[in-house]
């Protein structure tokens, strides 16, 4: 009895998520304190994007962009004799959950490395003019 009542309340807080997907165009990735990130541009065009951090940058495809999410695939290349190194290279790039929008903000919880359950960031995405 419990288990379908909680089933059915996650049901209805996965539903009642009223988010879409982030647009083409430019933003400021900042982190909340706390969780060490950096403030960068993340430029998203025709599932394409770029990071900007100062004068470095690095560009590669997004994944996904939809369901309240987006997660961005690095074209990083492993050297896959380690052990440790053939995991990370299976595993994908960071996933953004978007939790609240408003107005030109889309708080975020970043997770994808440790798996869906261990947040390594948070913070928000600010649509640049």
């Amino acid at each position: 009895m419990i288990l379908v009542i909680s089933l059915q309340l996650f049901a209805i807080l996965v539903q009642s998520q009223d988010c879409e997907s982030l647009k083409d165009g430019d933003y400021k990735v900042k982190f909340k304190k706390g969780y060490g990130g950096v403030t960068y541009i993340l430029k998203i065009n025709k599932g394409r994007f770029t990071e900007i951090h100062g004068s470095d940058e690095i560009s590669g495809d997004v994944s996904l962009n939809e369901n309240c999410a987006l997660r961005l695939d690095y074209p990083i290349k492993w050297d896959t004799t380690n052990q440790l190194q053939k995991v990370l290279s299976k595993s994908n790039g960071p996933y953004f959950d978007f939790e609240s929008t408003k107005g030109k903000k889309i708080n975020f919880r970043l997770t994808g490395y440790g798996g869906p359950h261990v947040t390594s960031g948070e913070g928000v995405f600010v649509r640049l003019e």
